[in-house]
């Protein structure tokens, strides 16, 4: 994934130096001031937390905290990711995006290019992500879903209302939405042996793909998914870890853990007293 011109390892993204709230030809944007040449610049990975920060988008000054945090989403102005798409997925978009990789928008302030994304496709897509977690929980119980969080569902625009008329039909397009956030987040697997065992990770390209991937879980109620404590990224366990219990992933292992155990080990040991007791000689 490459915005701000910074270059990612698969699985991660770059986190800017800094975020502002500004006014974009009339309208709120964000602005994301990126490191001179990307020199020290944070990479993340998709961790818990990260959906519930999303959802609570509702204006500029939200917005702007959670891609503080968790970095900017690579929007152009329709609203659409900046990653290549299908021609498939660019024909169900109701957008007026019609190029292959739509640039991001850049704006000159203060001697510096900024990157600009503007804050109401951000507003609109946590709207549709909470959208989507209350019609799938309404349909997992067989009920209707609200009017109102369907009507806030993304990426069905194209589609007349009549078409989701039925639980079965509203179970089709609700996956359709979902496939097609996780379709334009290009969602991958990594198939890696580095180990005596093999692992197969789900690999998100971007901030948009990770939110796409935990909304799909969630979603789907699967629980066979985890994030490693050790390099973050989701994987298969062979059982599901307990509530506050460390887990890894098969890349990272036994090694990571007990580097990670010896280290709280050393932590223990400096918040003890340094004195130890005098041994009383013999009389």
């Amino acid at each position: 994934m490459s915005l701000g011109g910074i270059r990612a390892p698969p699985g991660h993204w770059p986190i800017p130096q800094s975020v502002e709230v500004i006014n974009w030809q009339g309208r709120d944007a964000l602005g994301f001031h990126w490191p001179f040449w990307g020199i020290g610049t944070q990479l993340t990975v998709g961790r818990r937390g990260m959906l519930r920060d999303f959802l609570r988008i509702v204006d500029s000054i939200t917005a702007r905290d959670f891609a503080s945090r968790w970095g900017p989403l690579g929007l152009c102005r329709h609203g659409v990711p900046q990653i290549p798409m299908d021609f498939d997925t660019l024909c169900s978009m109701s957008e007026k995006c019609i190029y292959r990789q739509c640039p991001l928008i850049k704006a000159a302030r203060q001697k510096e290019t900024i990157d600009v994304e503007l804050v109401n496709p951000w507003v609109h897509l946590a709207a549709g992500a909470s959208a989507i977690l209350q019609v799938a929980a309404a349909l997992h119980r067989d009920r209707q879903p609200d009017a109102k969080d369907w009507a806030k569902l993304p990426f069905l625009d194209a589609y007349p209302s009549e078409n989701f008329q039925g639980i079965e039909r509203q179970r089709f397009f609700l996956g359709l939405a979902i496939h097609t956030w996780l379709d334009l987040g290009r969602i991958s697997l990594d198939f890696s042996w580095s180990s005596p065992k093999a692992s197969l990770r789900v690999l998100p390209r971007s901030l948009f793909g990770a939110l796409g991937l935990e909304l799909a879980l969630v979603a789907a109620k699967t629980e066979g998914v985890a994030y490693c404590c050790g390099c973050g990224m989701a994987y298969t366990p062979e059982r599901q870890p307990r509530a506050g219990e460390e887990h890894f992933c098969h890349d990272c292992g036994r090694g990571v853990a007990l580097k990670r155990a010896q280290a709280r080990w050393r932590e223990k040991r400096k918040l003890k007293p340094s004195g130890k007791p005098k041994r009383r000689g013999l009389r």
